[in-house]
């Protein structure tokens, strides 16, 4: 197995400052959309963002209520793990457009944070081991970027008496996901260097990964089972063929104890073992054979 390469520490990049905005560029907040399971916005609408066409995203209500309870959220996290999970930014070492800010990361960048603070619906989800699917872009994205190997999802929902305040997920990085959503964001990426608009069918195949920890259904899922599957039958049905075969050969060397059969370059000889067991060897015919 190749060793997990890991992405460029941007210490001069600080979060939520001009700066920061302007050297973002394909980030997690991105992936969800790329993946085609977004419920908030298309391709081409990322596309127009991106080439400001349209207007960013105005920062609303629950988007603030998140970046103000996202310190409190850290601390508890680190509290509850022992470990120093400061925010942070990075860049792919390969492809410098792709870039991740992260909300925690640890001293020997294995592991990251994803802290939501979002609505009790959202909330009861985690408190019921469920991550939202639109999430898991997000965290496999910044796991692709900083080379990490585990996410920490935290979910914080501090003034709601009646549900447990905190819950923490883990993600473990998918290699095979990280690959085909890194494609995705190479061919945006194209989009946007040739400003040639998204083509809304293919990057609207959805590819939400592995959801529950037990089971897939996403396009690219079924696609890859249904070419094993045919590959498989094809293969079956060979040996199936093989074994008929060897049959028929069996019945037409079974009057004599020993035969010897040359045709075709293929040498089959019925042989009787010590044990009185016959076996069918076969071998090429070599010109010294001749």
């Amino acid at each position: 197995m190749s060793e997990t390469k890991k992405g460029r520490r941007r210490p001069d990049i600080i979060q939520n400052t001009p700066e920061w905005l302007a050297w973002r560029k394909i980030g997690g907040s991105d992936a969800a959309v790329l993946m085609g399971i977004s419920p908030w916005c298309s391709v081409t609408e990322l596309y127009e963002r991106k080439l400001g066409l349209i207007p960013d995203i105005v920062v609303n209500a629950a988007m603030q209520r998140g970046h103000d309870l996202e310190p409190e959220a850290r601390l508890l996290l680190e509290i509850e793990t022992g470990l120093s999970l400061p925010a942070a930014c990075y860049e792919d070492t390969e492809h410098p457009f792709l870039t991740a800010s992260v909300d925690g990361i640890s001293s020997n960048e294995e592991i990251i944070s994803e802290i939501k603070c979002p609505g009790l619906n959202t909330h009861l989800k985690a408190l019921n081991k469920v991550i939202p699917a639109y999430y898991i872009p997000q965290c496999q994205h910044n796991m692709g970027v900083t080379g990490a190997k585990l996410c920490y999802y935290y979910s914080y929902l501090p003034d709601n008496e009646n549900v447990e305040a905190t819950i923490r997920l883990s993600v473990l990085r998918d290699e095979d996901y990280i690959g085909r959503m890194r494609e995705r964001c190479i061919k945006f990426q194209q989009c946007l260097d040739t400003q040639t608009p998204p083509d809304e069918d293919w990057f609207g195949v959805k590819d939400a990964g592995l959801l529950n920890g037990t089971s897939r259904s996403d396009p690219a899922w079924k696609m890859a089972l249904k070419e094993f599957l045919e590959a498989r039958n094809v293969l079956l049905d060979a040996k199936l063929q093989y074994k008929a075969r060897v049959e028929r050969i069996e019945q037409l060397m079974s009057r004599k104890k020993q035969m010897l059969v040359i045709g075709n370059g293929v040498r089959l000889e019925r042989i009787e073992d010590p044990n009185g067991c016959w076996r069918i060897d076969v071998s090429l015919q070599t010109e010294e054979d001749n």
